[in-house]
């Protein structure tokens, strides 16, 4: 996908921001374990990805979600009346983004930073 879309409950969706930011809407009327797959096949450093909480929270916060940590395998489950976010990160090799520094960084937003929390443990 490269342009906005409104994904369904058990969608996985590969997501290229080359374009420009894309728009994502969560499921309206979520049900515990619905859950959507994101993954970043370009590199939402460039340009984010913004997920619409759809009038759900995210992390029990009413507050739209901006995705802005490249190389990223994101997975929003819907568990105690809140999308709750999981994500992995890709490379941390000498290619990666943050290199072999990957545990020692500074985040240029709190999204980012709490992306990066969840993705480690």
């Amino acid at each position: 996908y490269d342009s906005d879309f409104t994904a369904v409950s058990a969608g996985r969706y590969a997501i290229n921001t080359t374009g420009g930011p894309v728009t994502v809407t969560l499921p309206a009327s979520p049900t515990t374990g619905d859950y959507v797959r994101l993954i970043d096949i370009s590199n939402w450093t460039d340009n984010s990805v913004t997920l619409n909480r759809n009038g759900s929270t995210i992390e029990s916060t009413a507050d739209n979600f901006e995705l802005d940590i490249g190389q990223s395998i994101i997975e929003l489950i819907y568990i105690n009346s809140t999308w709750q976010v999981y994500s992995s990160i890709g490379q941390r090799g000498a290619q990666g983004a943050k290199g072999d520094s990957a545990d020692v960084t500074n985040f240029a937003s709190p999204s980012q930073a709490i992306a990066y929390s969840i993705a480690l443990g």
